[in-house]
């Protein structure tokens, strides 16, 4: 069951495996307990306390890609009819939309790239330039892209990688849930993690 967990507070970088915590990309964790916060997008969140995660195990690369496999779809369609472009972005209008995750498989050539704001974009069909949010392709700030990794997953991408990207809309912003790529996952190196 996919679930986007959501606390009280905004979650930090201390959950990361890099500063201590729990939190890496293939790590099980258990969350504890958890009450739906459901609203259009959002159907996945949950309320949780970030306090009660504890991790259980790091889930094998063969495991991780077979669970990336079945969950994949070939393009944005589960996010339902009201996806639409604004500027060069994708967004649904605040309270609609039937989802607000997916995973999109791709075999095809994609662009990860650095724009001249120096913001890490992927460029998409028709235009569009998704925001990522990856934070493997951030340094330790959380904040500036790390250019070499960027390119790393360029040139993977380049090479022919089959990829699995996430994709999330975010949190309303001026009537609209904007859609960003919060992970890009490269079936080449499955074990990619923060570290």
């Amino acid at each position: 069951k996919r679930v986007r967990p959501v606390a009280n507070e905004s979650l930090s970088g201390r959950l990361l495996v890099t500063n201590g915590g729990p939190l890496d990309v293939r790590r099980v964790v258990d969350i504890g307990r958890t009450a739906p916060r459901r609203s259009r997008p959002e159907i996945e969140d949950v309320r949780f306390e970030p306090r009660s995660i504890r991790s259980v195990a790091t889930m094998p690369e063969d495991e991780f890609i077979q669970r990336l496999k079945k969950l994949a779809v070939a393009d944005l369609a589960p996010l339902g009819p009201d996806l639409q472009p604004r500027g060069r972005n994708l967004v649904v209008p605040e309270g609609t939309g039937k989802c607000s995750l997916v995973i999109v498989r791709k075999t095809e050539a994609l662009r990860v790239h650095v724009n001249a704001a120096g913001r890490l974009r992927l460029a998409w069909e028709n235009d569009i330039e998704l925001p990522i949010t990856d934070l493997r392709l951030f340094n330790n700030d959380l904040r500036t892209p790390d250019t070499a990794k960027a390119r790393w997953v360029q040139d993977q991408l380049a090479l022919g990688a089959e990829a699995f990207l996430c994709f999330g809309l975010g949190r309303p912003f001026e009537g609209f849930h904007w859609l960003q790529l919060n992970n890009i996952h490269l079936s080449t190196n499955p074990a990619w993690q923060l570290r």
